[in-house]
């Protein structure tokens, strides 16, 4: 899932807020908009179209994980946060203790996939096996099939700051931001 996260005082009245094209605000010409790298192209996108049509309006928009975003909005160092999870109770509850709190708008879904390299004979993998690799009970290709050659396996992925991530690993693993290190 990918959102846009904005403040609304508690008291009701929205602060700021950007999805799909459309602005909502009550104090800013300039609006910063930080967080999933995911998001990033579609928020760019977002504000460039508004921007076009509001000429005198200025939206920012930079990236850095999903969790670097909800933490600018809970600090108050950024307008909206994209994200690419749900917010977490517990930040939520950070928001609340700064009398406001976060609204949630959904702009898009993810779509994940694992892939290997062409020329690796691996045809398919079971989710469980991929779970066991990201937690590093698998660190082979041997492991996945003997008849594989005897190659460490080498994983790439977002961050661990990445909210692609964290729903990846949870939906994999059982575990948010598993990884071979836990």
């Amino acid at each position: 899932m990918k959102c846009n996260l904005w403040k609304a005082p508690i008291t009701g009245a929205l602060a700021v807020g950007l999805c799909a094209g459309t602005m909502l605000t009550a104090f800013a010409d300039s609006i910063q908009c930080r967080g999933s790298d995911t998001v990033l192209p579609l928020a760019q996108a977002w504000a460039e179209a508004y921007m076009k049509k509001h000429p005198g309006s200025s939206i920012s928009v930079s990236g850095g994980g999903s969790g670097v975003g909800i933490a600018g909005l809970i600090n108050g160092t950024t307008d909206v946060a994209n994200a690419s999870r749900p917010m977490k109770s517990s930040e939520k509850d950070k928001c609340k203790a700064k009398n406001f709190l976060p609204i949630e708008h959904k702009g898009a879904l993810d779509g994940l996939s694992i892939i290997v390299h062409p020329d690796n004979p691996v045809k398919s993998l079971t989710v469980e096996q991929v779970g066991a690799m990201f937690t590093g009970k698998i660190t082979n290709w041997k492991q996945v099939d003997a008849s594989f050659p005897d190659m460490p396996l080498k994983l790439y992925g977002p961050g661990a700051d990445s909210g692609t991530f964290e729903n990846f690993t949870e939906a994999i693993t059982g575990k948010a931001k598993a990884s071979r290190g836990d």
